[in-house]
Protein backbone atom coordinates (compact mmCIF):
# COMPACT_ATOMS: atom_id res chain seq x y z
CA UNK A 1 0.00 0.00 0.00
CA UNK A 2 1.04 3.37 -0.61
CA UNK A 3 2.07 6.07 2.20
CA UNK A 4 1.48 9.63 1.10
CA UNK A 5 2.70 12.54 3.22
CA UNK A 6 2.27 16.28 3.04
CA UNK A 7 2.73 19.15 5.03
CA UNK A 8 -0.57 21.33 5.56
CA UNK A 9 -1.00 24.47 7.66
CA UNK A 10 -3.46 23.27 10.69
CA UNK A 11 -5.74 26.90 10.69
CA UNK A 12 -7.94 25.25 14.22
CA UNK A 13 -5.02 26.01 15.87
CA UNK A 14 -3.08 29.12 16.83
CA UNK A 15 -0.07 29.85 18.92
CA UNK A 16 0.72 32.28 20.98
CA UNK A 17 2.46 34.54 18.82
CA UNK A 18 -0.91 34.27 16.62
CA UNK A 19 0.48 31.78 14.04
CA UNK A 20 -0.94 28.80 12.60
CA UNK A 21 1.02 25.39 13.35
CA UNK A 22 2.37 23.04 10.89
CA UNK A 23 0.91 19.21 10.68
CA UNK A 24 1.90 16.53 9.36
CA UNK A 25 -0.17 14.68 7.26
CA UNK A 26 0.41 10.92 6.42
CA UNK A 27 -2.39 9.08 4.49
CA UNK A 28 -2.42 5.11 4.22
CA UNK A 29 -5.12 2.61 3.70
CA UNK A 30 -7.24 6.27 2.83
CA UNK A 31 -6.68 6.82 6.65
CA UNK A 32 -5.37 10.14 7.12
CA UNK A 33 -3.24 10.76 10.98
CA UNK A 34 -1.89 14.58 11.59
CA UNK A 35 1.37 15.07 13.71
CA UNK A 36 2.58 18.01 15.14
CA UNK A 37 6.35 18.32 13.37
CA UNK A 38 9.30 20.39 15.28
CA UNK A 39 12.30 21.96 13.41
CA UNK A 40 14.48 18.90 13.53
CA UNK A 41 14.83 16.42 10.29
CA UNK A 42 13.87 13.35 11.07
CA UNK A 43 14.21 10.28 8.70
CA UNK A 44 13.29 6.80 9.20
CA UNK A 45 13.42 4.04 6.98
CA UNK A 46 10.57 1.50 7.92
CA UNK A 47 10.24 -2.27 6.03
CA UNK A 48 6.50 -2.02 6.68
CA UNK A 49 4.43 1.32 6.94
CA UNK A 50 2.19 1.50 10.04
CA UNK A 51 0.87 4.20 12.02
CA UNK A 52 1.88 2.73 15.27
CA UNK A 53 5.17 2.25 14.33
CA UNK A 54 5.51 5.38 13.07
CA UNK A 55 4.27 6.99 16.13
CA UNK A 56 6.93 4.82 18.27
CA UNK A 57 9.76 5.82 16.06
CA UNK A 58 9.14 9.52 16.07
CA UNK A 59 7.94 9.45 19.86
CA UNK A 60 4.45 11.82 18.96
CA UNK A 61 1.14 11.40 19.09
CA UNK A 62 -1.20 12.83 17.22
CA UNK A 63 -5.08 13.25 16.66
CA UNK A 64 -7.31 10.43 14.26
CA UNK A 65 -8.40 13.22 12.80
CA UNK A 66 -11.20 11.29 10.17
CA UNK A 67 -12.56 9.45 13.34
CA UNK A 68 -15.51 11.45 14.72
CA UNK A 69 -15.58 10.12 18.22
CA UNK A 70 -11.69 11.78 18.47
CA UNK A 71 -13.49 15.04 17.13
CA UNK A 72 -16.37 14.03 20.16
CA UNK A 73 -13.64 13.45 22.50
CA UNK A 74 -11.56 17.04 22.13
CA UNK A 75 -14.98 19.18 22.34
CA UNK A 76 -16.22 17.41 25.49
CA UNK A 77 -12.34 18.40 26.81
CA UNK A 78 -12.99 22.15 25.78
CA UNK A 79 -16.39 22.25 27.12
CA UNK A 80 -14.91 21.21 30.46
CA UNK A 81 -11.92 23.55 30.12
CA UNK A 82 -14.11 25.97 29.84
CA UNK A 83 -17.01 25.21 32.28
CA UNK A 84 -19.81 24.43 29.69
CA UNK A 85 -20.64 21.53 31.59
CA UNK A 86 -24.59 21.51 29.99
CA UNK A 87 -22.92 21.58 26.50
CA UNK A 88 -20.03 19.01 27.66
CA UNK A 89 -22.74 16.52 28.95
CA UNK A 90 -25.25 16.95 25.60
CA UNK A 91 -21.62 16.58 23.54
CA UNK A 92 -20.97 13.05 25.58
CA UNK A 93 -24.63 11.76 25.54
CA UNK A 94 -24.80 12.20 21.59
CA UNK A 95 -21.02 10.23 21.70
CA UNK A 96 -22.26 7.56 23.50
CA UNK A 97 -25.61 7.14 21.19
CA UNK A 98 -23.49 7.16 18.76
CA UNK A 99 -21.33 4.71 19.60
CA UNK A 100 -24.10 2.43 20.82
CA UNK A 101 -25.84 2.77 17.46
CA UNK A 102 -22.79 1.63 15.30
CA UNK A 103 -21.91 -0.80 17.70
CA UNK A 104 -19.95 0.38 20.37
CA UNK A 105 -16.68 1.13 17.68
CA UNK A 106 -13.86 3.09 19.58
CA UNK A 107 -13.63 4.43 15.57
CA UNK A 108 -16.57 6.15 13.87
CA UNK A 109 -15.05 7.68 10.17
CA UNK A 110 -16.78 10.46 9.02
CA UNK A 111 -17.06 8.98 5.66
CA UNK A 112 -19.16 6.13 7.79
CA UNK A 113 -21.75 8.45 8.09
CA UNK A 114 -24.10 9.33 5.37
CA UNK A 115 -27.32 10.87 5.20
CA UNK A 116 -29.16 7.11 4.94
CA UNK A 117 -27.12 6.21 8.13
CA UNK A 118 -28.36 9.25 9.68
CA UNK A 119 -31.72 8.51 9.03
CA UNK A 120 -31.53 5.29 11.03
CA UNK A 121 -29.62 6.73 13.31
CA UNK A 122 -32.68 9.32 13.95
CA UNK A 123 -35.23 7.06 13.93
CA UNK A 124 -33.28 4.72 16.45
CA UNK A 125 -33.22 6.99 18.73
CA UNK A 126 -36.78 7.92 18.57
CA UNK A 127 -37.47 4.48 18.59
CA UNK A 128 -36.02 4.54 21.81
CA UNK A 129 -37.95 6.96 23.70
CA UNK A 130 -36.16 9.99 22.88
CA UNK A 131 -37.80 13.67 22.37
CA UNK A 132 -37.51 15.09 19.28
CA UNK A 133 -35.58 18.36 20.70
CA UNK A 134 -32.78 15.78 22.38
CA UNK A 135 -32.25 14.09 18.85
CA UNK A 136 -32.15 17.29 17.35
CA UNK A 137 -29.20 18.18 19.75
CA UNK A 138 -27.27 15.17 19.31
CA UNK A 139 -27.57 15.52 15.30
CA UNK A 140 -26.66 18.93 15.90
CA UNK A 141 -23.82 18.67 17.78
CA UNK A 142 -22.53 16.15 14.79
CA UNK A 143 -23.24 18.14 12.37
CA UNK A 144 -20.87 20.79 14.42
CA UNK A 145 -18.00 18.23 14.24
CA UNK A 146 -18.18 17.76 10.54
CA UNK A 147 -17.82 21.49 10.23
CA UNK A 148 -14.90 21.25 12.66
CA UNK A 149 -12.86 18.46 11.05
CA UNK A 150 -13.34 20.38 7.38
CA UNK A 151 -12.10 23.54 8.67
CA UNK A 152 -8.97 21.35 10.22
CA UNK A 153 -8.73 19.97 6.50
CA UNK A 154 -9.38 16.94 8.21
CA UNK A 155 -12.00 15.86 5.95
CA UNK A 156 -13.19 17.11 2.16
CA UNK A 157 -15.84 19.58 2.48
CA UNK A 158 -17.75 16.97 0.01
CA UNK A 159 -18.22 14.96 2.64
CA UNK A 160 -21.21 16.51 4.59
CA UNK A 161 -24.38 14.38 5.06
CA UNK A 162 -26.57 17.12 6.61
CA UNK A 163 -27.63 18.73 2.99
CA UNK A 164 -27.13 21.80 1.89
CA UNK A 165 -27.10 24.70 4.20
Amino acid sequence: MKVTTSIILYKSQTKKNGKHPAKLRITYNRKQMYYSIDSKNRIVTMDQFSFNKFKTRFGITGGDLTNILYYYEKRIKEFLDNNQFSSRTNYMSSSQMLKKFIGNSKRIDFRKITPNLLNKYERWLIDRGLSLSTVRCYVISTRALFRKAQNDGAIPLDIYPFGPN
